[in-house]
């Protein structure tokens, strides 16, 4: 089954972002709830770096930084 894209408005600007690409990218279940501060500890991780999610370890790559944050900025809501 191919992944569902969804449309996002952020700000007046839209894009395309794939349903639960930060959930299977850090291989945890649908329904598995983030937290901001989570979120915030996945962010700050440097390019390249091993960092520990949920007692498995992954290397911080573009994309997932991308991912974290994006889903930072849809917790906060359109402003």
């Amino acid at each position: 089954m191919p992944p569902k894209i969804q449309t996002v408005d952020i700000g007046g600007r839209k894009f395309k972002a794939r349903e639960g690409a930060l959930r299977k990218q850090l291989q945890v279940p649908e329904s598995y709830k983030f937290t901001k501060s989570d979120l915030e500890k996945i962010k700050n991780v440097e390019d390249g770096k091993n960092f520990k999610f949920l007692g498995k370890e992954f290397v911080m790559t573009r994309l997932l930084k991308k991912r974290a944050t994006l889903a930072i900025v849809l917790m906060r809501g359109n402003r």
